[in-house]
C-alpha cells in the first residue's frame, strides 16, 4: 500500500497460497481486503488494484463497507455480464453495463485489444478522445 505521492506504507511478500478468510471473494479478494483492514474507519478511500485481485463480488463487499474500488477485470470473471465482444471493432469503440444491486459499473473499450474496468464508485461518463500513434498510419 503506497501513499497518493507513492511512499511505500505496507507490505506484505507473497508467501505461498493461504486460507480465503472472505469466502465468496477468493484468494486476490481476501489479499485486498486484509490490505484494507488497516485503513481508519472515519475517512473515505478509494482504492485501486491489478485484475489478478478483481471479482465482482469484492467490489459488491467494497460498496457495502464504504471504499471505492476500479481496476481491470478478467473475462472468466464477469459472472455472465452480456459485454459486447469488440475484437473486431475500431479503436474507441466501447460497450458497458451496470448492476444496481452491487453498484458495479463494467466498461469495455477497444484499444489495441479490447479492456475491461470494473468498478463500485465511477461509471462510463465522461466519455473523450484521446490522441494515439497508430504504426499503421504513424
Amino acid at each position: 500500500m503506497t501513499t497518493p505521492l507513492g511512499y511505500l506504507i505496507q507490505f506484505d511478500p507473497y508467501q505461498g497460497s493461504t486460507k480465503c478468510a472472505y469466502g465468496d471473494i477468493s484468494l486476490g479478494g481476501t489479499v485486498v481486503m486484509k490490505r484494507i483492514s488497516h485503513l481508519p474507519d472515519n475517512l473515505h478511500f478509494h482504492v485501486y488494484f491489478d485484475n489478478l485481485f478483481t471479482s465482482i463480488s469484492l467490489l459488491d463487499r467494497l460498496a457495502h463497507i464504504g471504499i471505492g474500488g476500479t481496476s481491470t477485470i478478467r473475462n472468466n470473471r464477469l459472472m455472465g455480464c452480456p459485454l459486447g465482444d469488440l475484437t473486431k471493432s475500431n479503436r474507441g469503440a466501447y460497450d458497458y453495463a451496470y448492476d444496481p444491486s452491487s453498484h458495479v459499473a463494467l466498461v469495455r473499450w477497444m484499444d489495441s485489444k479490447p479492456v475491461t474496468l470494473a468498478s463500485n464508485c465511477n461509471g462510463v461518463n465522461p466519455v473523450m478522445n484521446a490522441r494515439r500513434w497508430c504504426n499503421a498510419t504513424k
